[in-house]
């Protein structure tokens, strides 16, 4: 049966919709988020990524406030469709990436953007933006994160920003609720947050699974894919990096004469075989890094990718680095 309505939790055994007062044994929440609004001084003369696919015109120039995933992605959007993008930073521009990774992004992928890093926004106007530096014109969009949709109920336990905090079974204060998806914060993508409900549904029915946010892969599309799988604290006695630029293949052939080439970089630790980071940049390295997620899963080690093969041609450089660093 679905119910269409506004929904409250009371306690943890009811839920009202429009009036009616609903029985539940186990309730799992996954009401998503909605663009956050910062505290800035005319934050609502900005538009956020809903509106902007309500745009009728390219915009002659574009302020973007972030300094994220989103941020790098509209940017190479409107970039790529002629309007002059400006970004600006609180901090540091995809502070969570590696310094190399994110130097190639700024360098070569998003070069045509201009990056205003550890930027105060003082103000914002519906054509303009005041910084602690200077006043840019533009019209400001805020790519500032999600505020959790969890409004709904205040009888579990929440972060900061509202969002619902559950255990590795995706079960809140009390047993019999779960949550899963933007809901609860954390990574925030669709194969993420499906997961998290498979988890979430299997728990209420009985089954115990837990949840394993390891080995989890990443992508953001800048014309390449950048993608990127991280072990959070992997570093071992032996780590060392090893990095080449991409070969010229399908997708990026043409790409060569103007130094884009791509770039892998990965970290291993060569007493053990194990493959701590991989970063890829060049075509459709999404999926690369996507089946690498499950090998790395399944305990392959560096020392497997001996026998890889690779399909010819290609613009993959991560498993020559592999194969590379087998040898030792």
């Amino acid at each position: 049966e679905v119910i269409y309505g506004e929904a409250r939790v009371p306690d943890n055994k009811h839920v009202e919709v429009e009036g009616e007062k609903l029985n539940y044994d186990k309730l799992i929440i996954a009401t998503g988020a909605r663009p956050y609004t910062p505290p800035i001084k005319g934050s609502e003369n900005a538009i956020n990524y809903q509106d902007i696919l309500k745009l009728e015109e390219v915009p002659e120039s574009l302020i973007i406030i972030g300094s994220g995933m989103i941020a790098a992605e509209i940017a190479n959007i409107f970039s790529i469709l002629g309007s002059k993008v400006h970004i600006i930073c609180r901090r540091e521009f995809l502070a969570d990436i590696d310094w190399e990774i994110r130097d190639y992004i700024t360098r070569i992928l998003l070069k045509d953007v201009e990056i205003h890093t550890n930027t105060s926004i003082k103000s914002i106007k519906r054509g303009a933006v005041k910084t602690d530096k200077e006043r840019i014109e533009g019209i400001p969009f805020l790519a500032t994160g999600m505020t959790p949709n969890s409004e709904i109920i205040d009888i579990v336990k929440k972060g900061e920003r509202g969002n619902i905090i559950v255990n590795d079974r995706m079960q809140t204060t009390y047993n019999n609720i779960y949550a899963a998806g933007d809901v609860i914060g954390g990574i925030g993508t669709t194969p993420v947050a499906r997961m998290e409900g498979t988890i979430a549904g299997l728990n209420a029915a009985g089954i115990e699974k837990r949840i394993d946010y390891s080995c989890i892969p990443h992508a953001i599309s800048l014309g390449y894919d950048v993608s990127y799988i991280e072990m959070k604290g992997a570093k071992g006695e032996k780590s060392v990096e090893g990095k080449m630029p991409g070969a010229a293949g399908p997708g990026s052939f043409w790409k060569v004469l103007d130094d884009n080439t791509g770039l892998g970089k990965v970290q291993v630790d060569l007493e053990t075989g194990t493959i701590e980071k991989v970063y890829s940049i060049g075509p459709s390295s999404r999926n690369v890094v996507a089946y690498l997620s499950l090998l790395l899963k399944l305990g392959a080690k560096t020392y497997d990718f001996e026998r890889f093969i690779e399909t010819h041609p290609s613009s993959d450089v991560i498993y020559k680095l592999l194969r590379f660093f087998a040898k030792y």
